[in-house]
């Protein structure tokens, strides 16, 4: 084996170069070079988590995963600490507990180590789970990548600002909960404007709105579904040049509601961002956008959908430069994460039809626009035919017995939308 001297070492290495031609390493294993031309012996590895006072990392360790450690992500030094916290980090531990498959975290007190079940709101692992851990720029980002593991969305671990535990997954669901606005069947003048140049939502015509979700971090959800429409087609012309002298002033929207998600997420939750839209006459060439109004504070966290605490007046014109986005999705199932400036990317990213229940039976629905009108509450019929009906085509599989509990009581309202 070829021997070659090398005179200086303060160059650095060059893993590219021809080891012939150059002055430096290629390689270093075990020593580093400290600036005065030497190499240095790294020192040897010390067994760590022994505790001044209370139970080593070790054995506290072996109290929990009495059968076997799975994976072990790299500390996590939060900006902030826990409460009770001593140490400088974090470390969340997966492996196989006494109840199942489970993810630890582990820190410093003032008088042990401290274990601690993570639990994440609809995550779930079994035996074919293997965790891959990404430390963001204040989180720690997890993704499973086993092959025949749970479909469990990439989420993440934090500490906040309060010292408080934060998980979930990326991105938060949209509310169900329709916007109620109530119909109006008579002109009544405390709703309308007739001083040009006063505040106004927007000239009369067919109202509909929808919301948003938004966490006190600025974190939007796509949006609710639309209201139903409330028709203010009041028109007041001027006789000269039919210009319009009555405009739209206030409406009231009611009973908006948050989605339903884990309670960490839901405390985080904060402001709700209504959009509306005015389409002047009840058919036309042209899709109007909903339009940013308002936003607003969320009184009533406690209903998912029908009748909430949550109620409010616009008065507000919409910003034409602001329109709700139906992009903000939550993260699809990916084996692999990084972060970087605050932006996470996702690798291997599995994407597929979801529903939100497991339903047995669905059916995609087409509908075709054979001309260029656009119409509000368009009237659709639809139905569903099993294999005892005639005429026309039938969903496949099909049977209404698997929905009969007995009695003709109709069951499994979850699994029929």
């Amino acid at each position: 084996m070829p021997i070659t001297r090398i005179e200086r070492l303060d160059e650095g290495l060059n893993e590219l170069a021809n080891p012939e031609n150059i002055k430096g390493l290629q390689e270093s294993v075990n020593y580093e070079m400290l600036g005065d031309g030497f190499l240095h012996k790294r020192t040897d590895s010390e067994e760590y988590g022994d505790h001044v006072s209370g139970a080593s990392l070790k054995t506290v360790l072996a109290e929990i995963f009495s059968n076997s450690i799975q994976q072990i992500a790299p500390p996590y030094y939060p900006v902030h600490k826990l409460s009770d916290m001593v140490g400088d980090f974090i470390v969340l531990i997966f492996g196989l507990v006494a109840e199942g498959y489970k993810l630890y975290m582990f820190y410093e007190d003032s008088a042990t180590w401290v274990a601690e079940e993570v639990v994440i709101s609809k995550i779930e692992y079994d035996a074919d789970t293997y965790l891959e851990f990404s430390i963001g720029d204040d989180s720690v980002i997890i993704t499973d990548t086993g092959e025949n593991a749970k479909n469990n969305l990439p989420h993440y671990f934090s500490v906040d600002g309060d010292g408080e535990v934060q998980t979930g997954d990326f991105g938060v669901p949209p509310p169900i909960g329709k916007p109620t606005v109530e119909p109006l069947t008579e002109y009544n003048s405390e709703e309308f404007e007739e001083v040009e140049g006063s505040n106004r939502l927007g000239d009369c015509g067919i109202f509909q709105c929808l919301y948003t979700v938004v966490t006190e971090e600025g974190e939007e959800s796509n949006p609710s579904p639309i209201s139903n429409s409330r028709v203010m087609q009041f028109f007041k012309k001027d006789e000269i040049d039919f210009s319009d002298e009555r405009w739209i002033k206030k409406v009231t929207v009611k009973n908006l509601s948050v989605p339903d998600i884990a309670g960490d997420v839901l405390a985080r939750l904060k402001y709700f961002n209504i959009y509306f839209r005015i389409i002047r006459y009840s058919a036309g060439d042209g899709a109007k956008e909903f339009h940013f109004s308002q936003r607003v504070t969320i009184f009533d966290k406690t209903k998912i959908g029908g009748t909430t605490g949550n109620a409010y007046t616009l008065l507000v014109e919409s910003d034409p430069s602001l329109a709700v986005s139906y992009e903000k999705d939550i993260a699809p199932i990916a084996k692999h994460s990084a972060e970087t400036s605050g932006i996470v990317g996702l690798g291997d990213v599995k994407e597929k039809f979801r529903l939100q229940f497991d339903f047995d039976y669905y059916v995609p629905i087409t509908i075709s626009n054979i001309n260029s009108k656009n119409y509000v509450d368009a009237i659709i019929k639809m139905g569903l035919r099993d294999e005892r009906q005639v005429g026309g085509d039938k969903i496949e599989g099909l049977s209404w017995g698997d929905f009969d509990i007995g009695g003709g009581v109709l069951g499994r309202p979850n699994e029929i939308r």
